[in-house]
């Protein structure tokens, strides 16, 4: 986050469906990923930050999930996540 208030880039507002569900609230959204890929950020796990991602990202790998997806239609994809 920028130190000065005037160096914060703010983005054009996005629709989101808020959903309320135990004691916590998360939204759905839609972005395109060209528009993720250019406001997205992520820190990689160092021996000083443990909690960011274990790899950078690579083009290369984009690419090589993008073919899985794209190879067979007629089964869905599942991308598993960290539950909290």
């Amino acid at each position: 986050m920028a130190d000065n208030p005037e160096e914060l880039i703010y983005l054009e507002p996005v629709p989101a469906l808020e959903v309320s569900q135990g004691e916590g609230t998360f939204y759905l959204l839609a972005i395109s990923a060209k528009k993720l890929l250019e406001i997205a950020y992520t820190p990689e796990r160092t021996q000083y930050n443990k909690t960011g991602i274990q790899r950078d990202l690579r083009p290369d790998r984009l690419r090589d999930i993008g073919k899985f997806l794209a190879s067979d239609g007629s089964n869905p994809h599942f991308f598993p996540t960290q539950l909290l």
